[in-house]
Formats: structure tokens, sequence, C-alpha cells
């Protein structure tokens, strides 16, 4: 084959595990096993759910002397609601099941992850995963953290594939890149509405690591995993405990039955067979024995799954297509009477592939391109250029992966996309920011886009909710404003410049127009701030300010308006908030300050806050500090994003500080909080209404 396969940059090294001994006896128990009537020999784990924060109880209101009159509360204009969004598509192919390879060798920031030998740099590589619910364990781009398997997860699903692959190296010496870390895929898969289903894709190399290892000194402890020049016998009996015992049966084990891949997409109870994928023979030897070492296996699984109802399970066996040589088809028994499918790696390099094993089962592969030229330990540096078709045509950068979807057969019963993330090999269709191709700027969900178009016949959709602004209703004129707009992306397309997308500003205030680029990208589910620079014009009066986004399919989103007045200033009190100097990273604490502006003697404050919990979490409040409070009520619900601030005071000097709120931040990005409901009483009873308050924070 001419596309290189190749180990991971940050497991390289020689490592030495914990010492594990093998008797001769076990290493040939899988060859020739003996089934019989007993279940699986170890239990299924079971996933361990995150702690549910205990929520405080929020007391009840004390009830307002009935001579204290109610502020008047300016009306605010109708606020547009969301779009509806595209109802879920269907597969055009209900026939055809759709897989990609899962690459979960990552553990950034720490190992395996350096961005200058990646062809294309994913989200949270090098800071942690935005919405991360635990942002401060050190785990970002990692196959220790189960937000990013959801991440990845929910991405596969909006671009129609609903089979995950994971490349499993068994019981690798790097312990983040073992069996047993699966189990946060399995409970990230669990939180899904409709989870995926995972087989088995058995990368060869570790065997042939595992097995170097073994003949160093007949233990597993990493002293020639990548360094021995051995090739894996296939006619010695231990070749089979590495298959089976070390990897496929741990595999299994830690996927529960309800999930598993099967060969049609039915449970195992209604005959759905559990799909095992396999990888080349290179570096493998004696394949005339490859027929026995396989039928040996399919035996050990029936021997030890079961599905509810007591029958056996016997999994269904995809080979790559070196398995398939003279001396396998010769062998007993042949290697095409015990495989049940057949596939070939490379398509990304090479173009689509497909066969049709005993005629009735059909695999076919496809792939975006492949650049391994960053990679730095790879001798031979090849490339598919992702915007030319083999016969050379240029177009998009989708050109190749749209023309390799086009060829596979009709009767195709599993499409392989190779691969998800297999960033060294520049093979990946995964959110990422991606170089130029082509001489075009690629957006990362790209290829996102492109399969889901393919598969489902529906591209993925823009949405937008726009928040109302906390601006003051007046400001003065032949003034200087900054402003920021906020605007949740609701769809399912990344806003990015790449992409395109951008705000659009109008009405009398901006008469001739103006576009806003995203400052960086705002992911589904994002509130992204859009900052403006307004000039008050000279002459009082009422003007109008509208915007909406934009992207290349045009406007999407409901449009805001919003009125402003401009004139001269009334002395009114405004909120104000005292942030401190320095950036802001996830973990940290700090204590800001909201003051009413100008001084102002009062006995009673209410206000109300609303964030984002996963972007912000209230630790404490201190109303009027330096203040003797008569009565004080501070209800928090941080799971929720809201709390309700309420004091009361006996009136003496004017006064600016309201309350001190210390915050820790947990994940990177752009956001804030809203100050809002503000109300002041003085002694006598009079009321006034405080305008709402947005106060922005940059996590970096």
């Amino acid at each position: 084959m001419s596309e290189q396969k190749r180990r991971p940059s940050g497991i390289r090294k020689r490592l030495r595990g914990a010492v594990l001994c093998v008797g001769i006896v076990l290493l040939a128990a899988c060859l020739a096993p003996t089934p019989d009537s007993s279940g699986p020999t170890a239990p299924l784990p079971t996933a361990t759910p995150y702690p549910i924060p205990v929520l405080p109880t929020r007391p009840s209101p004390t009830p307002r002397p009935t001579s204290t009159p109610r502020p008047t509360r300016q009306p605010t204009p109708p606020w547009p609601t969301p779009l509806p969004t595209p109802t879920p598509a269907s597969p055009l192919r209900p026939n055809m099941q759709v897989a990609t390879f899962f690459f979960y060798w990552y553990d950034c920031p720490a190992h395996n992850c350096d961005p200058a030998q990646a062809y294309a740099v994913p989200p949270g590589w090098s800071e942690p995963l935005e919405g991360d619910r635990r942002p401060g364990d050190g785990l970002y781009y990692s196959s220790l953290n189960r937000d990013w398997y959801l991440q990845e997860l929910r991405d596969m699903q909006l671009a129609g594939i609903g089979i995950v692959l994971p490349v499993s190296w068994g019981e690798h010496p790097t312990p983040w890149f073992r069996t047993g870390v699966l189990q946060a895929l399995v409970e990230a898969n669990r939180l899904l509405d409709t989870p995926l289903r995972i087989g088995l894709f058995d990368d060869t190399s570790s065997e042939v690591g595992e097995y170097n290892d073994y003949l160093d000194n007949g233990l597993f402890d990493g002293s020639r995993y990548l360094e021995g020049d051995a090739n894996l016998n296939l006619s010695d009996p231990v070749s089979g405990f590495l298959f089976y015992d070390r990897k496929i049966k741990p595999f299994f084990q830690t996927i529960p039955p309800e999930m598993w891949a099967t060969h049609d997409g039915r449970p195992v109870e209604e005959g759905g067979r559990p799909l095992i994928v396999v990888y080349s023979t290179g570096r493998i030897s004696h394949l005339e024995s490859a027929g026995a070492l396989w039928a040996g296996i399919k035996a050990a699984f029936q021997r030890d799954f079961h599905d509810r109802n007591g029958r056996p399970i016997t999994p269904w066996l995809v080979l790559e297509t070196t398995w398939f040589t003279g001396d396998s088809l010769a062998g007993l028994p042949p290697i095409d009477e015990v495989a049940d499918g057949r596939f070939a790696w490379g398509a990304a390099l090479n173009g689509p592939k497909w066969h049709s094993l005993h005629g009735t089962y059909t695999v076919a592969s496809v792939g975006p391109g492949f650049d391994n030229r960053k990679a730095g330990w790879v001798q031979t540096k090849l490339e598919q250029p992702r915007h030319r078709t083999p016969d050379g045509q240029e177009g998009d950068p989708g050109t190749f992966l749209r023309w390799s979807l086009s060829q596979i057969p009709p009767q195709t019963n599993l499409l392989l996309v190779e691969t998800w993330n297999e960033l060294w090999e520049g093979t990946n269709v995964c959110r990422a920011a991606f170089p130029p191709i082509g001489g075009q700027a690629v957006p990362e969900d790209e290829y996102l886009n492109l399969l889901r178009e393919a598969l489902l016949g529906q591209s993925l959709w823009w949405a937008a909710r726009p928040l109302p602004p906390s601006w003051p209703e007046r400001l003065a004129p032949q003034r200087t404003y900054r402003l920021s707009l906020a605007l949740q992306n609701t769809g399912t397309r990344t806003w990015s410049e790449a992409g395109g997308e951008h705000l659009t500003l109008g009405g009398t205030l901006f008469p001739a127009g103006q576009e806003i680029r995203p400052s960086r990208p705002v992911r589904p589910g994002q509130v992204g701030l859009f900052t403006i620079v307004l000039e008050t014009p000279q002459q009082a009066g009422v003007y109008t300010f509208t915007w909406q986004m934009e992207g290349p399919a045009g406007p999407f989103g409901p449009p805001a308006h919003w009125g402003i007045e401009v004139g001269p200033l009334p002395l009114t009190p405004t909120l104000q908030a005292r942030i401190p100097a320095g950036a802001i990273s996830p973990g940290q604490t700090l204590t800001l300050t909201v003051e009413v502006s100008p001084a102002i003697a009062f006995a009673e404050v209410h206000l109300q806050l609303r964030f984002d919990p996963a972007f912000l979490y209230l630790a404490e409040a201190q109303m009027l500090p330096g203040r003797t409070v008569r009565r004080w009520n501070v209800s928090v619900d941080n799971e929720r994003g809201w709390a309700r601030l309420e004091a009361w005071q006996e009136a003496g000097e004017a006064m600016r500080e309201i309350v001190r709120l210390r915050w820790r931040a947990l994940a990177p990005g752009t956001g804030g909080f809203w100050v809002e409901g503000g109300e002041l009483w003085t002694q006598d009873g009079a009321a006034m209404a405080l305008p709402d308050l947005w106060v922005p924070l940059v996590i970096e």
C-alpha cells in the first residue's frame, strides 16, 4: 500500500508498563476454543454519572409594605423569537450504514498534540473545549475527557454518520490510549437522544507491537513495543491471544451490547452481528494460518458473548483486502470462507474503493484527501489535494470527497469514511481549522456539511437568536459609543470569518449599512458578541437601529430593531461595573463590583443576574459592602444561571457601591452576565428603575 500507516508521535518512546506473565496454555486458548454455555467472563462496566449539584432553597420573598410605590418601567419593544429549525432528515440510502474511523490517541494539551505537525487543528487542541463541563481538569481534546467524546459524537450525527469505529490498539503502553478509556465514550454516547452504534476497528499495528514486546522477554512491559522488527507470525499460538484476549474481548466487554454496531443495524437478538473491521497485514506473516486464526476468534466470541435469550453471538468480520492472498485463500479454512466482508484502506489517498464478498455484502470506502507533509517523523511525504480529483479536475475544497461519494455503488451495505480525525495524515472530516485549500478559506464545518448533503440530502442550517441589548434608551448627541450586540447561534453552522457569516447593521443610525464579522468562531449553542462603534448625530430626535445575521445563503434569524433617543441626558442613575484588569483564565476567581452612578442615598435595592452556567459560576455576592445592612436576601441557581439580590438599609449619605460579586471562570470564550430588573427606593418611598446592564467578559 502506498499510504503510510504510522504511530502517533507522542507514544513512540519506549515505555515500561505493568508486568504480565503469559503461560503457554493461555496463549493457545484462543486459537482453538471450545464453545460452552457460559456468559461473558467479566461483568460489563457501568457508567459513572457526574455528581448533581445541590441547589440552595430559594426563600419566599419578603412582603413589601403596601405604602411603598413600585417603579414604572419603560415598555420594551417586542423581541423577535427564533425561527423554527428544519425537520431532521432521513438517510437517502436507508439500507446503507455509514461508519467512520475515530482516533482516540490524543490527550491534549499534554500528549500527542503538536500543532506544528497536524494538517488541521480542531477545537480544544491547545485550549479547553468551549462548553466543557470541567474546564479546570486539564483535559482538552483528550480521550480522557467525556465532553470531547460528546462533541465529536454530536458532530458525527450532524454529518449523517451512524457508526463510530474507535481505532483500537488494545492495551497500549500509554494510559490514555487503552481500551478502558472508552468508558468515557460510552458515557457520552448515553447523553445523546439517539446514541450512535459502536464497532471495533482493530489496528493490527498494535498486535505487531505487542508481539515484539513479548518476544523480547516474555512480558508485556513496553520494552520493544515500537522498536522491534519481527513480523507477527500467525502460526504462533500467541497471535490468537493478542488479537482476542488482549483486544477484541475487552473491547466488547467495555461497550454495552445495546450500543454495538451490527452488520445490518438490527439488535443482536434480531440477528444483527457485532461489527469488527480489521486493518491490513503489514508486518504480519504466515497468512496461510489466517483462516484458522479468525475462525478461532469467532468461536471464542460465541463462547464468551450471548444475547439476552442465551444464544451465542457471532461477530461480523470485515477484513482489509491485504488479508486475501494466495496463501490465505489456500489455507484451512480459506480466509474468504471465514470473513464476512472485505474493504480497502487508502481511499483518502487513492480514491474510493469497494468490494463485495460472496456477492451479497458490499463495503465501500471514501476519504476527503491526504496530506502528511507536516508530520516530521514520516519519511514518505504524500498528498492527494482535497480540491482536485485524480484526473486533475479542480474545484472547491470538497471536490475530492464529493467525487468519491458519487462513485460508490448503489448496493453498498456499509460505507467507511476514512477518517474522522486522523490529523497527522490530513484525512480528517471533523470540525477543524483547515489551511487554505486551492486558494480558498475553509469553514471548520465544511466536511460535516458536505457529508450531510450527500448522505441525508439536507445541509447544515444557519439560525440566530438576537438577545436584547443593554443600551441606554437615550444617548448624547455627537458622541462616540462602543456598544455590544449579543446573538446566540441556534443553528448547526459555525459562524466564522472563513465561513462568511457576519452581522449586518441598518436603520437611520446606519443609513449606509455596515457589516461586522465575528472575531472568533461562534459554534452552535454559543453566544457571540459583536462590538459596534456608533457616532450619534448632532440633531436630537428618535433614531432606529436594525441588525440581522447574514451568511453565504443570505440573511438568517429574525431581524432585530431598537429605537434610541438622541438628546441631552437627564441626571438619572445608571449601573456600572468595575472589572479587574488583566487576562482571565478558566478556573480563576475574579471579583467584580456593580455600582450606581451618580452616587445616591437609598434605603432598598433589588437586582437580578442572568448568566451562562457553562461560562461562569457565582460563588459569593456581598450586598452593600461597608454598610450596615438591616436585611438582605441572595438566591442563586448556578445550574440555570440565575440570581436574585435584595438588601435593605438605613438611608444615609449617598453611595455608589451596591454589590461585590465573586465569580469563578469556567470555560474560555466571550460572554458575560446581565444585571437587570434593578430597582431603588429612597427613604421617603420614591422609586427609581435602573437600566439593565450587560457586563462583557473574555476568558482565555
